[in-house]
């Protein structure tokens, strides 16, 4: 291949698509904005899953296999504050 087609090839793979910062800007809005309104679950699922009995508790091997049962409700609350927060933040 020559240097001029090299040269073609090249930008139109690399140079074609480029993104703008302020394209990234509404991309990060607009997926924050999704997160928000359609992934982030209610609270009466960690409600629920905090009143479950400890022998329905059967984690995967790895770090949740030091507990010995389902976190407390408040611990749920506590994740829940932290989503909506870490989510919030990557709105703004």
């Amino acid at each position: 291949m020559g240097d001029r087609q090299r040269g073609f090839f090249s930008d139109w793979i690399f140079k074609s698509f480029q993104v703008s910062p302020r394209g990234f800007a509404l991309y990060r809005i607009f997926y924050g904005l999704f997160l928000l309104f359609f992934l982030v679950p209610s609270l009466k699922i960690f409600s629920f899953i905090s009143s479950l009995p400890a022998d329905f508790f059967t984690p995967p091997p790895g770090p949740m296999a030091l507990f010995h049962g389902f976190p407390s409700h408040e611990a749920f609350l506590f994740l829940f504050g932290a989503l909506i927060l870490s989510t919030c933040g990557l709105i703004a």
